[in-house]
C-alpha cells in the first residue's frame, strides 16, 4: 500500500540499526512497523513517527475542505477538459484476466468524469487496475465509487486524512497505487459483489504528498488518459476447501543469507514453515513455489520515498518472475530479500530503516511485465557484522503481515484511532500496525473473506 504525508503508519522507535528482534520468539519492540507512503511496510527500530495508512498527522490543506464541484475537485472550476475522448473498451486489449474496460481522459486537475462499469452481481469480488501508458511515474486513486443501488462504497473526502493515502472514512479501502493502482471492490468481508454497476471515478494523486493534483505544491501536469480495467473474481469456496497462493522467493547477495543456498537456510525454512500455519486456518496454503538468486544485484542500500520508487521498482521488475498460463498470465507473488532497505520522507528528508515494505494493497497484480509484491530487508542498516539480521519466527511473523498486505488487508488500526473495515478484528491480529509487540491470534474470518478472493488463489491441482 503506498502510504501519508502524507505517507502510512505511525510507529516509533530508538535509533539503531540492530536486528529486528531476536530470532528465538519473534518479539519487538513496541514500534516496530510502520507503513509507508508506497505501500504497508514494516519498520526497523530507526522508526520516528512517521505517517501510516492512518496517520495522525493530517495533510496541511490550504483553507477549509469544502465540497467538491462537479469534475471531484475542490474549490471550484479549473479549466476546460483537453482534448482526448474516451476509448471504449472493446478497443482495447484484454490482458492478464483483466478485461479493458475504457480509456477514459483525465481534467486538468487530474480527475475523470464519472465512468459506469457493468459487473456480475454475483461476483466474489470485482478488481479495478488503473494505469497510464506515457513512461511517467504515476499515483492514482478512486475518488468516487456508487453502486447502482445507490450506495457510496467511496465518496469524496470528508475529512482532511483522506486525501492521504487511505480513504478512512469510505465503507470500502482505497490506497494510493504507485505507478499504477488496483482495488478490491468490496474489501468489507461482507460477501459477494451483490451490484450490477458500479460508477467510477478516476484520479491521479500527486506522488510525494497522496493529495490531489489541485492542492498538491508543484504538482505534475496529469496523464491525458489512463486504462481502466476490471477483473471479477468468482464466489470462493467456504475456509475447509483450501486455495493455493504461489509465492516466489528471490534471494539478493545483498542480504544475510547464501544467495546460492538460501532454498536449505534454517532462518527461512522456519519463517515459511510459521507463514504456512499462518495461512492455513483461512484455507489458504501458501506454496513457496521457488526460492531463487536474483539475477541482478539491487542498489545496497536500496532508498525509496512515496516520490520516488524507481529503485524499489527496478528491484522487483528484475525479480518478477515469468508469467504462468495457469494463472491468466500474472506470475506468482513475489518477494524480493534485498539488502538494507531504506524509505526516504520527501518532505523532510529524513532517512527510515523498514523491515519490509509491500508495494500495492492488494499486491501482485501490476500490468505485464510490472514487478509488485513485498520487499524484506536482508540486513541492518549499516551493516552489523555480528549475527544475522532476521532470525526464523521474526521473520515469519513479518513476511505473513505482508503477505496480508499483499492480499489485500489494511492494519487493523493505527496509531491515530483509525481502524480497519472489518467487523472481527482486534488488536492481537496479525495485522496489527506493530506485529511484533503484540500478542497474536492470526487471521479473522473477515479477513480470510478478503484475501480468498485475490486473484492469484487457485484451487490445488
Amino acid at each position: 500500500m503506498l502510504a501519508c504525508a502524507l505517507v502510512w503508519v505511525a510507529g516509533c522507535g530508538t535509533s539503531g540499526g540492530s536486528a529486528p528482534a531476536d530470532g528465538g520468539d519473534g518479539a519487538g519492540d513496541a514500534a516496530d512497523v510502520e507503513a509507508d507512503g508506497l505501500g504497508l511496510d514494516v519498520a526497523g527500530p530507526d522508526a520516528d513517527a512517521l505517517q501510516d495508512l492512518d496517520a495522525e498527522v493530517e495533510p496541511d490543506l490550504p483553507g477549509d475542505v469544502g465540497p467538491t464541484d462537479g469534475d471531484g475537485e475542490l474549490g471550484g472550476d479549473d479549466g476546460e477538459d483537453g482534448d482526448a475522448e474516451l476509448v471504449p473498451g472493446d478497443l482495447l486489449e484484454d490482458r492478464q484476466g483483466f478485461h479493458a474496460v475504457a480509456r477514459v481522459p483525465l481534467s486538468p486537475s487530474g480527475v475523470s468524469e464519472p465512468l459506469p462499469i457493468a459487473v456480475d452481481a454475483g461476483s466474489g469480488a470485482a478488481f479495478l487496475r488503473v494505469s497510464a501508458r506515457d513512461a511517467v511515474a504515476r499515483c492514482f486513486q478512486l475518488d468516487e465509487v456508487l453502486t447502482g443501488e445507490g450506495v457510496s462504497w467511496i465518496s469524496d473526502a470528508s475529512i482532511s486524512s483522506d486525501y492521504g493515502a487511505v480513504c478512512h472514512q469510505c465503507l470500502q479501502r482505497a490506497s494510493v497505487g504507485q505507478g499504477f493502482g488496483v482495488f478490491q471492490l468490496p474489501n468489507d468481508g461482507s460477501g459477494a459483489l451483490g451490484t450490477s454497476t458500479l460508477e467510477v471515478r478516476v484520479s491521479e494523486r500527486d506522488c510525494a504528498t497522496s493529495l490531489p493534483l489541485s492542492l498538491a505544491p508543484d504538482a505534475a501536469t496529469p496523464a491525458e488518459t489512463v486504462d481502466v480495467e476490471l477483473r471479477e473474481v468468482e464466489p470462493r469456496p467456504a475456509a475447509g476447501e483450501p486455495l493455493v497462493l504461489p509465492v516466489r522467493v528471490v534471494v539478493s547477495s545483498a542480504s544475510q543469507f547464501d544467495a546460492d543456498a538460501a532454498e536449505m537456510d534454517p532462518v527461512l525454512s522456519e519463517a515459511f514453515e510459521l507463514v504456512r500455519a499462518a495461512f492455513a486456518p483461512q484455507g489458504i496454503a501458501v506454496d513457496f513455489v521457488a526460492v531463487v538468486t536474483a539475477s541482478v544485484a539491487p542498489a545496497d542500500p536500496l532508498v525509496y520515498g512515496s516520490d520516488d520508487v524507481s529503485a524499489l521498482r527496478a528491484a522487483l521488475d528484475a525479480a518478477l518472475g515469468p508469467p504462468s498460463d495457469s494463472l491468466d498470465g500474472l506470475a506468482p507473488l513475489t518477494v524480493f530479500v534485498a539488502g538494507c532497505l531504506r524509505r526516504r520522507d520527501p518532505t523532510t528528508g529524513v532517512l527510515r530503516d523498514p523491515q519490509a515494505v509491500t508495494t500495492h494493497v492488494p499486491a501482485g497484480l501490476g500490468p505485464p511485465g510490472v514487478g509488485d509484491g513485498v520487499v524484506l530487508a536482508g540486513h541492518a542498516c549499516p551493516l552489523v557484522p555480528a549475527g544475522g539480521y532476521w532470525g526464523g519466527a521474526t521473520l515469519g511473523t513479518i513476511l505473513a503481515h505482508e503477505l496480508g498486505h499483499a492480499l489485500g488487508l489494511y492494519h487493523v488500526a493505527e496509531a491515530s484511532g483509525f481502524e480497519d473495515n472489518l467487523p472481527d478484528t482486534g488488536p492481537d491480529n496479525l495485522m496489527n500496525a506493530d506485529p511484533l509487540g503484540h500478542l497474536n491470534d492470526g487471521f479473522s474470518a473477515s479477513q480470510g473473506h478478503v484475501m480468498r478472493s485475490h486473484p492469484l488463489l487457485r484451487p490445488p491441482p
